[in-house]
């Protein structure tokens, strides 16, 4: 197979393998460009430039598109830029060297491993990448917006474990995390369950903050015991109960 059929959008000029990565020319076959500013095409070239894009591995070997790429003057008379860099957005986003493919599969790393597994890992598939990348990348993922949940859980979780405490609110419809509040008090609870009216089901622990705090914020939810601490809490009570059934059969035996 032809190294041209991975990149059908462009020109492939020349290319240069050795042990550990592939260099690859290229250069794009459209004729003209959209300026960014007022969206008009322009074919009139201003110059040419050569700039490195770092791409998914063929073979394990590491992939670098050096492209070839033009600036346009742009003629568009009511248009404040004059100049303008053609922006293959469907490959790589402005000033970006990776290609959106392989950013794609570094956050697919990042959010499934520790950012030093990651780390790891992406060596082993030709693409070494710091631990400092992989928390950049987790840390520019954008936020989407939090929709009118219906069924959510509420629980804590440890900032720092035995010292301070949060709350994680989950969309169980999706099963996903919606919010981390700071802490779990009855105050904070009831703030955020204020704001979304659309909640129906709440589940959560056997706090009786978090039971107040629903009373308070969403008084018109039904509030459910989940499965986890439900079955944990029977767990410790049996485990209660035959130690101390153990203990008066021991004190019997030991009687007789």
């Amino acid at each position: 197979m032809e190294l041209q059929t991975f990149y059908k959008d462009w020109k492939l000029l020349f290319y240069s393998v050795d042990r550990s990565c592939v260099k690859l020319y290229i250069q794009s076959q459209q004729k003209s460009n959209l300026c960014p500013s007022c969206n008009m095409p322009s074919s009139y070239v201003h110059s040419r430039y050569w700039r490195v894009i770092q791409d998914i591995t063929i073979l394990s070997l590491q992939v670098f598109l050096h492209v070839r790429a033009r600036k346009f003057f742009c003629d568009h008379s009511a248009c404040s830029q004059r100049i303008f860099t053609e922006r293959p957005s469907d490959w790589w986003p402005p000033y970006a060297r990776r290609t959106n493919r392989l950013t794609t599969f570094l956050k697919h790393l990042a959010f499934s491993l520790s950012a030093e597994t990651a780390s790891k890992v992406s060596k082993q598939y030709g693409i070494p990448a710091s631990a400092d990348s992989f928390l950049y990348l987790i840390r520019k993922e954008e936020i989407p917006p939090i929709t009118q949940p219906i069924i959510i859980g509420i629980d804590d979780w440890a900032m720092k474990k035995g010292q301070r405490y949060g709350s994680i609110v989950c969309d169980l419809q999706t099963q996903k995390p919606i919010v981390l509040l700071e802490n779990r008090t009855v105050q904070e609870v009831s703030n955020w369950l204020r704001k979304y009216p659309s909640i129906q089901v709440v589940t959560r622990d056997g706090s009786t903050e978090y039971a107040k705090g629903i009373r308070e914020g969403c008084p018109h939810a039904v509030q459910i015991t989940d499965r986890w601490h439900l079955f944990h809490n029977l767990t410790q009570k049996v485990e209660q109960f035959l130690k101390k059934a153990f203990l008066a059969i021991f004190l019997l035996v030991l009687q007789s």
